[in-house]
This record gives C-alpha cells, structure tokens and sequence, in this order.
C-alpha cells in the first residue's frame, strides 16, 4: 500500500512530498527504468550514452556501525548538472521511484573500513540539497541539526536500492 500511495500520490519514501521544480515518476520495471532515464523529464536533453550511475556500495548497507577513514571526496554533479536518484520500492515486481531535485549536489566518497586491508575500499554516494526554502520545518533533516528550512542544505547518503545517474552531457569535469 505504501508504494502505491508513493507512485500515486507524489510523496518520497519518509512521506514527505514532492516539492516545486522537482520532476518524480514512478516505474514499474527496469526496461520503464531505461525508458524514463531516455526521457528529457529527470535528466534533461541528452545522449543516452553519456549517463552514469552511481551506487553505495552494498557493504555499506547498514553503515551505522561503520569506521573508518575518508580516503577521497569527489563532486560528482553539482546544481547546474542534471542528475536523478531512483530508489527501489517495496512490491512483488521492480517498481523504482525516481526523481530530480532542482538545487543538489551529488557526492562519492571512498572510504577505508578501519577493519580492512590496504587495498579494501568502499565507496558511498551522498546527496546535499542546497535549496531547503520550501521543506516542512519538522523534516527530520532539521529536527536533527537543529536547523530550520532555508539555513543551509540537506544532506544524506543513499543506501540500498537507490542509484544516481548524472548527465554528462552538459559538464566537463
């Protein structure tokens, strides 16, 4: 019922809805997966070729007890370059939400697990959005850094099931 109300009504996976700017859309398989990121509605006008995903690795799935070191920040997509996240919802078949959030920064980060050896790394992917003017001051992302809407950004880290894609099209690192 949840995903449902998710794909129907427009709301995120922690019940907040979709905000001004932001495009959503909810697909039903992974050929609608590729068919949607195609499309010019989450990533713009672009050559199909020259998307990238970028995933958590599936390690980190539960990284509350992590520890370790930061071995390298990247800046993969910044407020002027399109990206998307799709999360994967709860059914019996593939559903993903997917959407663009207008004002975000997308991030990898390589990590060493403090437990690993030399040459073990994990990477994480985290997304900021920059833009907070329009969310609900009880956003958890507030209540947590005891913050209100439109003083500073919004960040978090995707996990299972989420995926990031970026139009390179535009950019040029």
């Amino acid at each position: 019922m949840k995903t449902l109300q998710i794909c129907n009504e427009r709301v995120h996976k922690d019940g907040t809805t979709v905000m001004d700017g932001e495009a959503a859309v909810c697909t039903t398989s992974l050929e609608g997966l590729q068919t949607v990121l195609k499309s010019p509605l989450l990533l713009g006008p672009h050559n199909a070729a020259n998307i990238r995903a970028v995933v958590t690795d599936p390690r980190l799935q539960c990284c509350s007890d992590f520890t370790g070191k930061i071995v390298e920040v990247r800046l993969e997509a910044d407020e002027q370059q399109r990206h998307a996240i799709c999360h994967s919802l709860m059914y019996p078949s593939a559903v993903y939400l997917c959407h663009f959030v207008p004002q975000g920064r997308l991030y990898s980060v390589t990590l060493k697990p403090s437990n690993a050896d030399d040459e073990e790394l994990v990477q994480a992917v985290g997304i900021c959005h920059m833009d907070t003017r329009g969310w609900d001051p009880l956003h958890l992302a507030f209540l947590n850094v005891h913050t209100t809407p439109g003083h500073g950004e919004a960040c978090h880290w995707l996990l299972k099931g989420s995926i990031a894609f970026v139009n390179n099209d535009a950019y040029q690192k």
